[in-house]
């Protein structure tokens, strides 16, 4: 996903756009380049977007910097280069940007761009996750859960995965309905095993549905109506805050 920080509006005609834009305005580089990107206003342009983003990235701005690393590590507007993609990801990082640091953790651990390092890859997701970057805090889960980077602690592993399930991450829903029903890292608790596969799915996980027939076939009708009830509880109050 493209980075929106420090963004206020959109501009409406691709006319405005070029009247307005300012070359020193890294804020604005960055917007018009996200307009590009996605076809705002502006016909379509990877390119166009990827010549934004770097202007705006040389000028220091952290959005336009993993936006930039964005484009190389996907050959979007720009040949595919890993490197490249690793280096604006780092300076982005850097600067506290939490999509950076989650997409360097990455980097590492598949050792794209940046020699295969799990230390460097738990310590980037640690610096996004404790910013309650949820996709972040899901990897950083997995990574205790496997004693990757870290010694290896099943507790850890469902706490991290827990706070990025409450932020409505699916696919940590679905590993938090694994662990209770295995009793991994949290007692073992069919209902609530239930409710998060009933949650993944309705977020669209739709591999939890499997695991989520087999839990029921061990659970009372009274037990599967109780997880279907607090995972109807658990979206009304997600919904309110979002």
């Amino acid at each position: 996903m493209v980075h929106t920080q420090s963004i206020d509006c959109a501009k409406d005609t691709e006319n405005e756009l070029e009247n307005e834009l300012s070359f020193n305005d890294a804020d604005q580089l960055n917007l018009v380049g996200i307009q590009h990107f996605h076809g705002t206003g502006v016909a379509q342009d990877y390119e166009e977007a990827a010549i934004l983003f770097s202007k705006a990235a040389e000028l220091g701005h952290d959005g336009a910097q993993v936006n930039l690393g964005l484009m190389y590590e996907q050959g979007l507007g720009a040949k595919q280069d890993y490197e490249r993609a690793a280096y604006w990801y780092s300076k982005s990082a850097e600067l506290g940007n939490s999509d950076a640091q989650c997409n360097l953790g990455a980097m590492y651990i598949q050792g794209k761009g940046v020699p295969k390092n799990n230390q460097q890859a738990f310590y980037w997701y640690k610096k996004a996750a404790d910013q309650g970057h949820a996709r972040a805090q899901n990897n950083l889960g997995g990574m205790y859960g496997q004693g990757l980077g870290v010694e290896q602690n099943v507790n850890e592993a469902a706490s991290w995965h827990l706070k990025a399930a409450n932020q409505g991450y699916a696919a940590a829903q679905l590993i938090v309905g694994a662990m209770f029903y295995e009793g991994t890292g949290v007692p073992k608790d069919l209902v609530h095993a239930c409710k998060w596969l009933n949650l993944a799915e309705s977020l669209g996980q739709d591999t939890s549905r499997n695991l989520r027939v087999h839990i029921e076939s061990e659970m009372t009708r009274e037990e599967i109506a109780v997880a279907m009830q607090l995972a109807q509880d658990w979206l009304i109050t997600f919904e309110k805050v979002m």
